[in-house]
């Protein structure tokens, strides 16, 4: 499974600043992303964000790290 580092630079209150997330293609850390987004929206995620790969794991699919931003 490979890590995906997810960060937006959009700023507001109850926001996600980022993700680190186990998938096995950026399409699908995306979409991981996606589907748990906070007042962002979900489209911050699936088109707007940057996504590096950083690494490999053996864990599961799904988020390791989330950044949230508490207004």
């Amino acid at each position: 499974m490979n890590l995906y580092l997810l960060t937006t630079d959009w700023q507001g209150y109850d926001t996600i600043d980022g993700f680190v997330i186990a998938a096995s293609g950026e399409h699908e850390a995306r979409v991981v992303a996606s589907e748990n987004h906070a007042d962002e929206g979900f489209e911050i995620w699936l088109e707007e964000a940057d996504c590096e790969h950083v690494g490999t794991t053996d864990r599961d699919a799904g988020i390791v790290l989330r950044a949230f931003n508490a207004g």
